[in-house]
């Protein structure tokens, strides 16, 4: 499976326009566009939350009404949709993995894992009105990538989050080698994270840029409501003086290239 994601011809009133756009297996991937381009909405039609026209292909299987149940256990998804289910942390994280026919005993070991590895384990036997604002998206954030599922859709601002917290999450995300990352944001702060960057606007991916291309066109970033990473302007201008000879997108590597 080279694909996780295949949408076809995707419409929705007129919001999303012969919309078509391809997810490889296993990378991160950004969606940018402007405000009212259509990047939530497309969410929603994943989801299948809205009655489109054409087609969404999910691990090689077509999603309709009828095996709505089947797909979403494998979709986690960060969006300001997102809400508490209960009263207890705890339980907030444990349900979902029952309902997904997980154990007790598996479960409540993912739990303490990913509570670990995002240190909030002090969280876990909270109720959720003790939580903070910043609290309740931590719980939010793990009960959506908990069973680590194939495609994790984040359409929603991590800046609620302090940096460590938010480094932790990146972090997190990042080492999934099994789950396709889409992380809707026009913030480029987290460009380096991707792979693959697609831009949407009126309804429709109108570029793709990858690895090799995805900092070529400054231009591009500024019709769609972003800029380059701060680190790839400087390195653009530190190139102009022959300072450095490559584009980094890690302000830690550019400082060592500089400093050597």
């Amino acid at each position: 499976m080279s694909s996780i994601l295949k949408i076809e011809n995707l419409n929705y009133k007129n919001i999303l326009n012969d919309l078509n756009l391809t997810l490889k297996d296993k990378k991160i991937n950004i969606l940018v566009g402007s405000n009212s381009s259509g990047k939530t909405t497309l969410v929603k039609a994943i989801l299948n939350l809205i009655n489109y026209t054409g087609s969404i292909i999910f691990m090689d299987e077509l999603i309709d009404k009828k095996n709505k149940k089947g797909f979403i256990k494998n979709i986690g998804v960060i969006s300001d949709f997102s809400e508490l289910i209960s009263d207890n942390v705890f339980e907030n994280l444990l349900i979902p993995l029952i309902n997904l026919d997980i154990d007790i005993d598996s479960a409540k070991q993912m739990i303490y894992q990913l509570s670990k590895k995002l240190d909030i384990e002090d969280l876990l036997f909270k109720n959720t009105n003790e939580l903070s604002y910043l609290e309740k998206k931590m719980v939010l954030l793990s009960k959506s990538v908990l069973n680590e599922p194939k495609l994790i859709i984040i359409d929603d601002s991590l800046e609620v989050l302090d940096s460590y917290y938010r480094n932790k999450f990146l972090n997190y995300i990042q080492s999934l080698k099994k789950s396709t990352i889409l992380f809707i944001t026009n913030d480029s702060k987290y460009f380096y994270l991707a792979h693959n960057i697609f831009f949407i606007k009126n309804g429709k991916i109108i570029h793709e840029l990858n690895k090799k291309n995805m900092f070529d066109d400054e231009k591009l970033y500024l019709k769609n409501g972003s800029t380059l990473p701060f680190e790839v302007e400087l390195s653009n201008k530190l190139k102009s003086y022959d300072l450095v000879d490559d584009i980094y997108v890690d302000f830690s590597e550019l400082v060592n290239k500089i400093w050597k």
